[in-house]
């Protein structure tokens, strides 16, 4: 959106979206112009570890090196993907052929056939095989199921993809939706890999309960709520600390590092005044972590003439929004035992940024994503 500014924090993120993703796809996901992306990107390619800052050059060894094992890890991806997609199917071959035909914008039909185990002529005279109307009418539908689920990460199950299709102008029953959805095989994930932790021992005053629970806001930048998290990685522990508005549950600031210091709740909550730029009369509630009870955090909000408020001692209930978030992301994460940091750190940042806050459908908010609350209610 013009105007808008970006942390560092973001920006190198959106490098690496791109390096496993392209500039296109990554540019639909986070709703930021082509142009813009490939400028970041070659500040990144020029100056490394520097990037942004103006300092350092990436040799034409490095560049190539570079490309390569971008080019690898997409064509390792894509077959992972597809191998995957039985797990998903059962033995029925019109299954497989419906999830073939409803993947062919994301893949070509002789990379799915030869994946999925189908030969191509079966294929095609599937294709071609007279269909009555009825018939055609679900295979459509199953296409247009296909791609929300896809669409979502495949995390709706059969209520959220039928109030998404009711939004696009699909006048259609919940029953019909859970039943092709029964026989193409596709179901919401709900993996688990994700841990809350509160360090709230400590010796730092602590604020009253200003909230109380109080988690609906009238307007935008009135109400934030704030946590830390952390996720298991095999290089050990990732740490992420939000920013949540109330008003809308968007994510409006987040930070991801190795330590849980106060450095981390105090990025997430420069990244949210840099997005939103709040006026006055805001309140931001937290649990009694010490990162959030330090003397730097409580500065900084006194400095912003934001008021501070804490949770109740060990009442996870009074900051339970932004623990929905994280339990939102435990059963719509991977699942898996992220390879590294940097791979967790990708998984989440996408979610936040192309997906959650752009595209993720809340029962509260009219099954409409934060950004389109917002901008409806505007």
């Amino acid at each position: 959106m013009p105007g808008r500014t970006y942390t560092a924090e973001f920006k190198r993120d959106a490098v690496a979206l791109c390096a496993r993703d392209g500039v296109p796809k990554a540019s639909e996901a986070l709703g930021i112009s082509d142009n813009v992306l490939y400028r970041w990107r070659r500040e990144a390619n020029e100056d490394g570890d520097e990037a942004f800052r103006g300092k350092g050059v990436m040799t034409a060894e490095q560049a190539e090196l570079a490309r390569l094992r971008r080019e690898n890890a997409n064509l390792k991806e894509e077959k992972e993907i597809l191998k995957k997609a039985l797990h998903f199917l059962p033995e029925e071959m019109s299954a497989r052929y419906t999830w073939i035909q409803a993947h062919q914008e994301q893949h070509s039909v002789e990379k799915m056939v030869d994946a999925l185990d189908v030969t191509r002529s079966g294929y095609y005279a599937w294709r071609k095989k007279p269909q009555s109307r009825r018939q055609r009418e679900n295979d459509q539908l199953k296409e247009e199921i296909a791609k929300t689920y896809e669409s979502s990460r495949k995390t709706y199950g059969s209520p959220r993809i039928t109030q998404t299709l009711r939004q696009n102008g699909r006048n259609v029953g919940h029953n019909r939706v859970a039943r092709l959805m029964r026989e193409t095989g596709l179901r919401a994930l709900t993996k688990k890999r994700w841990k809350v932790t509160t360090q709230s021992k400590h010796r730092y005053p602590v604020a009253e309960n200003i909230l109380g629970r109080e988690f609906k806001a009238a307007g935008p930048d009135q109400k934030w709520v704030g946590d830390i998290t952390y996720i298991l990685t095999a290089e050990g522990w990732l740490y992420l600390a939000v920013v949540l508005d109330l008003y809308s549950r968007k994510v409006v600031g987040w930070s991801m590092s190795s330590e849980m210091r106060t450095d981390l709740v105090l990025d997430a909550l420069n990244m949210a005044l840099t997005e939103r730029k709040p006026a006055g009369g805001l309140l931001f509630h937290s649990d009694r972590g010490v990162q959030y009870a330090s003397e730097r955090f409580r500065s900084r909000l006194e400095q912003l003439g934001i008021q501070q408020s804490m949770s109740r001692k060990g009442n996870c209930w009074d900051n339970a929004c932004v623990e929905s978030f994280f339990g939102t992301m435990k059963q719509e994460g991977c699942g898996i035992l992220f390879k590294s940091r940097r791979e967790a750190r990708m998984f989440i940042f996408e979610y936040i940024a192309g997906f959650y806050n752009k595209r993720r459908s809340h029962s509260t908010l009219g099954y409409l994503s934060p950004d389109q609350f917002e901008r409806r209610v505007a």
